[in-house]
């Protein structure tokens, strides 16, 4: 094997090696199994309980900052449900929380809860014990 003592080729040898670290870095960034989860599971499993019996509907606001949309639960069954939600924000700053807690709220039969405050993209998770959790997103 003959060895190369010349700065050029040294040179090439290095780039190389830095454009596979690279190539290596992005496959292994794109792997959905290695990215922590930072919502809930989208979809309830069996074992979580009957679907939350509530109408959601999504309306936007008139605004004069931003589109401001709210989020209107209407109450299906004929019992009450006291149900709180979570709100994961879409767009983050670094002076709040990456979630806002939605204090809990007795629906009555026929009657409608209202979260307001929301933006395009927020998810919001509404949860209610016995049944499984309501997973909505803002479009």
């Amino acid at each position: 094997m003959k060895i190369i003592n010349s700065p050029l080729a040294l040179r090439a040898f290095c780039s190389t090696a830095g454009l596979a670290c690279f190539a290596l870095a992005i496959t292994l960034g794109q792997m959905p199994s290695l990215h922590a989860a930072s919502t809930p599971p989208a979809h309830p499993t069996a074992n979580q309980g009957p679907i939350l019996p509530l109408t959601a509907k999504f309306e936007q606001m008139k605004s004069k900052e931003a589109p401001n949309y709210v989020l209107k639960l209407t109450n299906d069954s004929k019992k009450a449900i006291t149900a709180s939600a979570t709100v994961y924000l879409s767009v983050m700053s670094h002076n709040r929380d990456k979630a806002r807690q939605v204090a809990a709220h007795v629906i009555e039969p026929g009657k409608t809860w209202t979260i307001d405050e929301l933006a395009a993209l927020d998810k919001v998770t509404v949860t209610a014990e016995g049944f499984a959790p309501l997973e909505l997103v803002v479009k």
